[in-house]
């Protein structure tokens, strides 16, 4: 993708160029895994096959995808916000992906907690894992939590899931309702 000439190009393009790769590596192993499925009779899917990739547990590597993809997302979008005049706020657009980067992907909820941050949140951040929906990995979909207390069921986020895949398109229709500045 071509920015125009301006201070922000260089390290746009440079993003994009990560953003576009880890796109692609995801939409690669989602290919594999749809092969490997575990279905129900019904055809739903109850469990996620995961092999070595280079001596590296692919689970693992999927992870690191989305941390990498959605600590990217953040500095590019905020850097395109400077230059570009997008159509919608990338806040309310992205806010999935905002939200688990902060309490996942640049600072676990278990080490930087928050005030919002609750037991819950804390462990599920890190013990995160790749789930699947709608024929694609997704993050954030595991929601844990516990007894009532003072009245209120308290669990980890409910609103934070997302998928690289879903979300990269969201990026391009983002990139393109947008005008220089």
């Amino acid at each position: 993708m071509n920015f125009k000439d301006c201070d922000e190009k260089y390290y746009l393009e440079s993003l994009w160029s990560g953003l576009e790769y880890i796109h692609g590596q995801i939409g690669q192993l989602q290919q594999c895994q749809r092969r490997k499925l575990c279905r129900t009779t019904s055809g739903t899917v109850h469990a996620l096959v995961f092999q070595e990739l280079s001596g590296i547990p692919e689970h693992h590597m999927i992870m690191n995808y989305f941390v990498w993809y959605a600590c990217s997302l953040i500095v590019f979008l905020k850097l395109f916000d400077r230059a570009y005049s997008p159509g919608q706020d990338w806040l309310k657009e992205f806010s999935s992906e905002k939200k688990w980067r902060d309490k996942v992907a640049a600072h676990t909820a278990y080490t930087d907690p928050r005030e919002d941050d609750n037991e819950y949140t804390k462990q599920i951040s890190i013990f995160m894992t790749p789930g699947w929906r709608d024929d694609r990995f997704v993050v954030g979909c595991d929601i844990i939590g516990g007894p009532v207390v003072d009245g209120k069921f308290r669990t980890s986020p409910h609103d934070w899931s997302w998928s690289i895949t879903q979300t990269h398109e969201k990026l391009k229709k983002h990139i393109a309702s947008a005008s220089p500045r």
